[in-house]
């Protein structure tokens, strides 16, 4: 196995026996899940801007592999010239049938200026689906995030598809678009299935100077508050020196040798 395969294994983007059933509908692992939900709730507001566009550069460099299509493309003929089948040293069905043989789909990864469009869509809509309360607003928000993903690959797959109303086949054409075949499972939409399924782990860290302040909280840490301890710090000496100012006359105080008196815990 090469470097790359081995990087991506350990990243659960290639299934194998072992790790599906850690996978989120086969494709993609709930770490990476967790983690490029945080990373894409986080991004800057603007990706344009200078002092932001390392955040932008970090984000794509470690999950630009989870964004790909498929086109078909055709192979440089490879058979028999035109002269050695007026020869007769090949046959002419071998050239007649090398178009078929020699096309072949092609996985490629989406543009960055695609990305680009696409990361800044899925931040704000991400940042609504960490607040929202009204459970039919997260579907809605959910489902469009991943018709927009959808309708993405599908116009660099080559598909031009038009929305526009009023014509006299408006019908037709808005039941061919609802009506397509499931597409195969891509890491994002498994990601956003994830997410409607657990977005009770959706939380804003309460620290106002953090950061990053979008996260999901551990799975069984339901009074959790804070995305890490660093955060939590400031308010847990708050907790500390308000108890201490509440309690501290209640405190038994021993004598030591030198003759004064110091604190104890009982």
């Amino acid at each position: 196995m090469t470097a790359d395969k081995s990087t991506r294994a350990k990243r659960g983007l290639v299934n194998s026996p072992r790790t599906a059933m850690k996978n989120v509908l086969g494709v993609i692992s709930v770490a990476d899940v967790e983690k490029f939900l945080a990373d894409s709730a986080n991004l800057p507001w603007s990706v344009t801007y200078p002092q932001d566009r390392p955040h932008f550069e970090r984000w794509l460099r470690r999950w630009n592999p989870l964004f790909t299509y498929s086109v078909e493309v055709e192979s440089p003929y490879d058979g028999p010239s035109l002269k050695k089948i007026l020869e007769g040293d090949a046959e002419a069905s071998v050239a007649s049938n090398s178009s078929e043989t020699h096309a072949r789909w092609e996985t490629r990864q989406v543009p960055r200026e695609h990305l680009e469009l696409f990361a800044a869509i899925a931040r704000t809509t991400l940042r609504r689906l960490w607040t929202e309360q009204d459970p039919r607003q997260r579907d809605w928000y959910c489902y469009r995030l991943r018709d927009v993903h959808r309708q993405m690959i599908r116009h660099l797959e080559g598909w031009q598809e038009s929305t526009e109303w009023g014509s006299t086949d408006t019908p037709q054409r808005h039941l061919d678009y609802v009506l397509q075949d499931v597409p195969e499972i891509s890491p994002f939409e498994a990601t956003i299935c994830w997410l409607q399924i657990n977005h009770t782990r959706m939380l804003h860290c309460a620290n106002p100077l953090c950061e990053a302040p979008y996260f999901l909280r551990q799975e069984n840490a339901k009074r959790q508050t804070h995305c890490s301890p660093e955060c939590a710090d400031p308010a847990r000496r708050a907790a500390k020196l308000k108890w201490w100012n509440e309690n501290r006359k209640k405190v038994p105080r021993q004598k030591c040798r030198a003759g004064r008196y110091v604190e104890t815990n009982g």
